[in-house]
């Protein structure tokens, strides 16, 4: 059984694929990695490309593989969507400095020119309720208390367990967390797929 571990980056974090290449160094610690790109910016294409990584999941999944999903950033909130769009089949979930609550406070400049994250960020908002507690214990939440970006309530779901990181900004918070970090994330994932 393969553990499959499928990132999603946010808001222009993956130019020139830079993530994705940190992202496959993760082989080294016995997960399968992967990443999934959400277009949140342009044509909104959220729901298109949220069955895409369904089908995607749901194909890993019929092969008798785990799967686990990390999100930097808006990428957040898309994992925690597909983490409930499939109810226990998902074996974690990690996020690095998520945007997930007060979707009405995200800027008019960055709605108008990334219309994937304000809807998924609203859909977000509704099915939050629908998270229940026995649900939480699969997440990890890594938080920098420095972000500057994202605020620390905008990030913090009550249940989820927190991870903080040392205090950077926050593309520095999600670079760390992708290298030197990686191997606090992809243990803190093993150790939920192995209890789940």
């Amino acid at each position: 059984m393969k553990h499959h571990v499928i990132y999603i980056p946010g808001i222009g974090d993956d130019i020139g694929k830079v993530q994705s290449r940190l992202v496959k160094l993760w082989q080294f610690q016995g997960v399968q990695p992967h990443t999934y790109v959400i277009p949140w910016a342009g044509e909104n294409k959220y729901y298109e490309s949220k069955r895409a990584l369904k089908k995607r999941i749901e194909k890993l999944i019929s092969q008798g593989d785990k799967v686990s999903l990390v999100g930097a950033s808006a990428g957040g909130c898309g994992v925690i969507n597909a983490y409930l769009e499939l109810p226990g089949k998902i074996s974690g979930v990690a996020m690095i400095c998520p945007k997930l609550i007060n979707a009405n406070n995200i800027g008019d400049s960055i709605v108008a020119k990334n219309p994937a994250f304000k809807q998924a960020m609203d859909e977000l908002q509704v099915r939050l309720n629908d998270l229940a507690e026995p649900a939480k214990r699969n997440l990890v939440s890594f938080i920098s208390p420095r972000d500057g970006l994202v605020s620390y309530r905008d990030s913090s779901v009550s249940g989820v367990k927190e991870v903080k990181l040392p205090a950077l900004r926050h593309n520095f918070a999600i670079l760390y967390t992708l290298t030197i970090g990686s191997r606090r994330l992809i243990t803190e994932l093993k150790q939920i797929a192995d209890t789940a």
